[in-house]
């Protein structure tokens, strides 16, 4: 009786490594699929530029809507903007933040 249970070892560590198998290929599928919606299309006009957590359900966005950015207060109840930043601030913040990179 010996074969049997030989067989059905064999059996389950192929169904595990099949699992397995397909289990990373979903996540390399999903990883990818990821990457390319992050990416940048030149058609597009929204774009967050920086955000700060505050909390798990607050947060700070700093958005570009085409050619406004604003500063946005994020919460679970409410999106209420702050203020609308002008393109002077935005680009002295992109200065400082390049500056401090370095």
């Amino acid at each position: 009786m010996a074969a049997p249970e030989a067989f059905d070892w064999l059996r389950y560590g192929l169904s595990v490594v099949l699992v397995l198998g397909l289990l990373a290929l979903t996540l390399v599928w999903l990883r990818r699929s990821a990457a390319a919606g992050q990416t940048e299309h030149s058609g597009r006009r929204l774009q967050i530029i920086d955000r700060l957590r505050l909390s798990p359900r607050q947060q700070l966005l700093w958005v570009r809507a085409g050619d406004r950015e604003v500063l946005l207060a994020v919460s679970p109840q409410e999106v209420r903007t702050l203020t609308p930043l002008s393109s002077s601030v935005a680009g002295q913040a992109a200065q400082e933040d390049i500056s401090h990179a370095s």
